[in-house]
């Protein structure tokens, strides 16, 4: 019980000045989680992986760290807050369309006629390719096209063909994993990586170098999508 115990209290310390009430029964839902939820997860093999990915924090890191560094040079391009606004509003859009096209038009001929192992590399190699290009030109428009690019990849595609991934497990084994991974790995990783940005700009990495430091990471995620997809086509066929 310690562990739960121990993130229950970072999560108390971390938001009891906004709401003590919230925090506190936030904090108690990760603990709940951590012990009862957790067991469901190490029960198969297939959730046990997909936990691993999740909680190794590759995805969410990565994104906290895009987050940030998109953050930063857009102030610093767009002085303006009314056109910074309009500015997040145009990117909004063009996300939603593509991913809607994506979703309805593509995403699932895509799974398809690749596989579902090649479709989970196409978001983070995209990322791994984005974060080289930002590196060596850490510009506005190479970190608007990787938002873009990431965003509605990650709900037009990887989002989809993850749910694919919880087919060869029970119901009870998808929903309870589900509901941990979401809520305690995902928030728990939204946390870490905020402290990793902070701390690589603390060292006086400019905003290039983080993201060159975040493209190893990326491939290593290129590698984990790749293994997951390929376990989930072998149980499938195991099961006929």
């Amino acid at each position: 019980m310690a562990e739960p115990i121990e993130k229950s209290n970072v999560i108390t310390i971390r938001f009891r000045r906004q709401n003590a009430a919230a925090a506190r029964m936030l904090a108690d839902a990760v603990a709940k989680a951590y012990v009862v939820e957790r067991i469901s997860v190490r029960r198969n093999p297939m959730l046990e992986s997909f936990f691993h990915d999740r909680t190794s924090g590759l995805r969410d890191r990565l994104l906290d760290l895009r987050t940030e560094q998109y953050r930063e040079v857009l102030v610093e391009a767009i002085t303006d807050r009314a056109v910074r606004t309009a500015f997040y509003a145009k990117i909004d859009f063009a996300v939603n369309v593509i991913t809607i096209l994506l979703q309805v038009v593509i995403t699932a001929q895509l799974i398809r006629v690749i596989g579902l192992a090649l479709s989970l590399t196409l978001v983070p190699a995209i990322v791994c390719l984005g974060f080289l290009g930002l590196g060596i030109y850490p510009l506005l428009a190479v970190l608007v096209a990787l938002q873009v690019a990431y965003r509605s990849g990650r709900y037009g595609i990887a989002k989809p063909a993850r749910e694919v991934l919880f087919t060869v497990v029970s119901r009870e084994e998808k929903y309870k994993s589900k509901a941990f991974l979401d809520a305690a790995v995902y928030r728990g990783g939204d946390l870490v990586s905020g402290w990793a940005y902070a701390g690589l700009a603390a060292l006086g990495l400019s905003v290039g170098a983080i993201a060159l430091v975040a493209a190893p990471l990326a491939a290593v995620w290129v590698a984990v999508g790749f293994g997951l997809g390929r376990k989930q086509e072998e149980l499938a066929t195991d099961r006929g």
